[in-house]
């Protein structure tokens, strides 16, 4: 049931396709080995069953943040991420039976269970070394030593009650966001909770060419503008042909930080 009204979610079927297209055989390979699971560990698998749906539930359970609006109990990244536990015991649970059921055959030989054992282990060495990467993800590398840079001179050099502008995106990780719901994407998300200093997300389709963006900073009394090292951060190169509303302050390569002028 939860995964037909997760499918029927633009935002959550996210997690479903992830598991198609990158783990289609390993979950071929659970399914079989649920059986031998429910077979050998009923209680057990019945558990973690009970578990799934309970995580699963979390993406449908609405609550209120302040500054987010109405979120989920629990969101679709981190339910992707925490489903591989459920799955990986089960699978581990049905494994065991089927040993257990090959050992019942074949008493008096370890052959047939040990091939099976390499052959489940090579399964998923595998699909890890074709589908998977075990590097950070370069989406979520928010803060370089640029940023720290950045930050440390912000800290020392701007006033206390200095307003930022920063990159931001639509916020989809809930089936319940607003359109309008929008989240950090660079460093700048750390100027708040590190330095105390105020932040505005940037608003949706921001093109700093334009008169009304530069009036709309300035009616929002915006003092600087971050831009980091992201792929969705701020184009510096905006900013640089616009040097009557936008002054360098600081720059490194991936980080930068503009003095709004101009407002008077």
């Amino acid at each position: 049931m939860e995964v037909f009204f997760v499918w029927q979610s633009d935002v959550l079927r996210t997690l479903v396709n992830s598991y198609i297209k990158n783990d289609l055989w390993m979950l071929l390979v659970v399914v079989a080995l649920f059986l031998f699971a429910v077979r050998s560990y009923s209680t057990a698998t019945f558990f973690l069953i009970s578990w799934l749906t309970l995580i699963c539930l979390g993406l449908f359970i609405p609550v209120e943040l302040s500054g987010l609006g109405k979120q989920t109990l629990l969101d679709r990244p981190f339910v992707q991420m925490l489903t591989y536990l459920p799955l990986t015991i089960i699978a581990g649970l049905g494994l065991s039976g089927l040993l257990n059921l090959i050992d019942r055959f074949f008493p008096s030989r370890s052959l047939p269970a040990h091939l099976m054992g390499f052959l489940s282990l090579g399964l998923v060495i595998l699909n890890a070394s074709q589908n998977h990467e075990f590097y950070p993800s370069s989406c979520c590398q928010f803060v370089t030593r640029d940023d720290l840079a950045a930050i440390a001179w912000s800290d020392g050099n701007l006033p206390p009650e200095a307003k930022f502008l920063i990159a931001s995106t639509n916020l989809n990780v809930t089936a319940f966001e607003a359109p309008e719901t929008r989240t950090g994407v660079d460093a700048g998300i750390w100027l708040t909770p590190l330095l105390s200093r105020q932040t505005i997300l940037a608003w949706q389709d921001l093109s700093f060419d334009l008169p009304e963006t530069h009036m709309g900073i300035c009616e929002r009394q915006i003092d600087y503008i971050y831009i980091g090292g992201m792929p969705q951060s701020f184009n510096a190169d905006q900013l640089n042909g616009l040097s009557d509303w936008f002054q360098p302050v600081f720059s490194l390569p991936a980080a930068k930080i503009y003095r709004v002028i101009g407002c008077e």
